[in-house]
């Protein structure tokens, strides 16, 4: 497969494997500039391509390097009830229910069995390209 690659207003050419953090985090304020302003076209370009790549996936239509698999993902329901019970045990930083995720890494493993009785979890799909 042929890499696309950029070529900014100043004739520098930039493969997309070549731009890595590291060297985002490198290019001078122009460049940067620069690169910022062509990705603000490049990606509705790159997200259509994607959504169509998952239409097609649930037409079923099979692709030899791009993969289509369901995943669960975890929420709490941003009701009155559950904002209540956390703000009231866990104080002001529950109020803004967060992911079960964000909430354990804040408050360890003692809030794991509140979130166990209002986490609800809903099948996802992820579009992974090889």
């Amino acid at each position: 497969m042929n890499e696309l690659k950029i070529v900014t207003e100043f004739g520098e050419i930039y493969g997309m494997s070549q731009l890595t953090k590291q060297q985002i985090a490198n290019m001078s304020n122009d460049q940067l500039e620069e690169f910022a302003y062509i990705s603000k076209y490049i990606e509705p370009t790159f997200k259509a391509a994607k959504d169509e790549l998952k239409r097609r996936f649930e037409t079923g239509q099979k692709f030899n390097h791009a993969q289509y698999t369901e995943s669960m993902r975890a929420t709490i329901p941003d009701n009155e009830k559950n904002k209540q019970a956390f703000f009231k045990k866990y104080g002001l930083d529950a109020f803004a229910i967060k992911t079960p995720k964000q909430l354990k890494t804040k408050f360890g493993e003692d809030i794991e069995s509140d979130l166990d009785k209002v986490t609800v979890y809903k099948p996802t799909h992820i579009l992974n390209l090889k």
